[in-house]
């Protein structure tokens, strides 16, 4: 058994808690789109959140597919969803 440091945190939110960088850019997309949504953020700032979140995932590696879907699509949930909380 090999130990892991505590604050290892892509260990502990990668692959532990979601199991895979897929997975775990859509729940951190959901999470971001539901807090924004929920704060009743304008879309400059859910935007920057957004980048910062699709830079993180360019710097680890993730398909660039993938950080374009979510670039397209995000806004799209962030609409829907904050219909939803309004």
């Amino acid at each position: 058994m090999v130990l892991k440091q505590p604050l290892d945190l892509e260990y502990w939110f990668v692959n532990v808690f979601s199991g895979n960088w897929d997975i775990f850019s859509f729940i951190g997309v959901l999470m971001i789109t539901s807090m924004a949504a929920y704060f009743k953020m304008n879309g400059v700032v859910y935007g920057m959140f957004l980048a910062m979140f699709a830079l993180l995932l360019a710097y680890s590696g993730a398909d660039a597919l993938l950080i374009i879907l979510i670039l397209v699509l995000a806004p799209i949930l962030f609409w829907w969803i904050r219909r939803i909380v309004e």
